[in-house]
């Protein structure tokens, strides 16, 4: 792989790799090598070449990152490790920009998976559907070998704490599905949450302040991460008290009809969209640039 291609943060895939190591290896970095030793014909080594190891993140931290990823492949964007027949304890995240990659690891191994154009086109697909399938079959291929067979779950470092957060139910019938009605996270001792909101910033009520919230503003987000959602208290007491709306969608077509008020739309028996429908209307214009445009040639 060209190490000289940008991916979607701008960096190169090995250097990627490179930071992915503070989460795996207990907030230490490692350099990456690209050449381990040097020998002669006789098998007698001429160079070693080592990797730097520096602390970086505080091992507590770090684990937390690595919860966190390890819910992105068993509950996130890359459930899809799962259910192509990835099994090992193993935490990772999709990246999508103008390409499409997928940087995950298991105890013992890690590996970036990066899809795109040299030139940074547009390649109009997410790193969960380009990358995360090859990251997968390599893994499964390489989890055979002994050295990186024996992955296992990543070991917790002390000084953390598990605290159940209780999230409010829907105002009354009806009415937007704020959240999950409870989660198990980790925090740093002395850091979790009281009570039964998770409290995450100091900011009482800052972000009504600074929106205005008045009942007519709301976020949607994909059905299936409602259930390891977390927010603030100010933002979970807007959603209770109805100035703020969360709309669990599932479909693009769910998210367009509440942002316009008008039906999404489907094709007919003739290809064509219903008549008056917000895909209807789209492929109107579209039809309509595709004559000017041929009207330059």
């Amino acid at each position: 792989m060209a190490t000289d291609v940008p991916t979607a943060s701008f960096a190169a895939s090995v250097d990627m790799a490179g930071a992915y190591t503070a989460f795996a290896n207990n907030g230490v970095r490692l350099s990456p090598v690209m050449l381990r030793s040097v020998r002669n014909a006789k098998g007698d080594v001429l160079q070693n070449y080592n990797t730097d190891q520096r602390q970086v993140l505080d091992p507590r931290v770090a684990y937390q990152m690595v919860n966190l990823m390890e819910t992105v492949i068993e509950h996130g964007t890359a459930a899809g490790v799962r259910s192509r027949g990835f099994v090992l304890p193993a935490a990772g995240k999709t990246g999508s920009s103008h390409d499409g990659w997928f940087a995950g690891f298991t105890t013992n191994l890690l590996a970036v998976v990066w899809v795109g154009y040299d030139d940074d086109h547009d390649i109009g697909v997410s790193g969960a559907v380009v990358a995360l399938p090859v990251w997968t079959d390599f893994m499964k291929g390489a989890t055979k070998l002994p050295e990186y067979r024996d992955a296992r779950d990543f070991p917790e470092p002390e000084g953390l704490v598990t605290a159940s957060i209780k999230l409010p139910d829907p105002a009354g019938p009806g009415d937007p599905l704020p959240l999950a009605a409870q989660s198990e996270e980790i925090f740093v001792q002395g850091t979790e949450p009281r009570g039964n909101l998770a409290i995450l910033s100091g900011a009482k009520s800052l972000f009504s302040r600074i929106l205005g919230l008045n009942g007519s503003q709301g976020v949607m987000i994909p059905a299936a991460n409602v259930e390891d959602l977390m927010l603030r208290e100010d933002i979970l007491d807007s959603v209770a008290s109805g100035r703020f709306h969360i709309w669990p969608i599932s479909r693009v077509e769910q998210g367009i009809e509440l942002l316009t008020g008008t039906k999404a739309g489907a094709r007919n028996g003739d290809g064509l969209f219903e008549e008056g429908t917000v895909f209807a209307r789209v492929d109107d214009r579209l039809s309509e640039m595709a004559r000017l445009l041929k009207g330059f040639e």
